[in-house]
């Protein structure tokens, strides 16, 4: 048996929620030679046209120059936290350390909006100074680049709807 014809066994065995799970939350994760597989997969079940959308999207090579395009598109977008397009939508991923005397407690937190409404949850400690330069530059963090590239195929579909 061809990898392939394992990789097509192993999709057709799974259950339609496990196909769609995949798809919304772990798609970025998987091996380009997966993506045709999938594709076929969901066709063949009859998914919805979102979700074909979505596996289309991500077996489609982005140049850097389209990649660049889509960011500039997607920080274009009205802030998902205040709704306003004053400012670029950028991102962050922030480690909160709390010290106790017998512990301490570490919180992560992702943060998707605008400057505006980053720098208000952004603890204005000299710990977060970096993070504050970082989202003053105004250019696209590497957290936002790499949350576009996960999640390219719903994004892609915002924008379309948009538009």
């Amino acid at each position: 048996m061809t990898e392939k014809e394992q990789i097509q066994k192993h999709y057709s065995s799974l259950p339609d929620s496990q196909i769609i799970r995949l798809i919304m939350s772990e798609i970025s994760e998987l091996r380009e030679e997966v993506y045709p597989v999938l594709l076929a997969e969901a066709q063949r079940r009859t998914l919805s046209q979102d979700i074909i959308d979505i596996v289309r999207s991500h077996s489609r090579h982005l140049s850097e120059y389209q990649f660049t395009e889509l960011v500039t598109a997607y920080r274009q977008r009205p802030c998902p936290v205040c709704g306003k397009s004053e400012f670029l939508i950028n991102a962050l991923h922030l480690i909160i350390k709390n010290w106790y005397i017998l512990f301490s407690v570490k919180k992560e937190k992702f943060i998707l909006a605008c400057k505006k409404c980053i720098l208000q949850q952004l603890p204005q400690t000299l710990e977060f100074r970096t993070q504050i330069i970082k989202i003053e530059k105004d250019e696209p963090t590497p957290e936002l680049l790499d949350y576009i590239r996960q999640n390219r195929g719903k994004i892609e579909k915002q924008l379309q709807s948009l538009s």
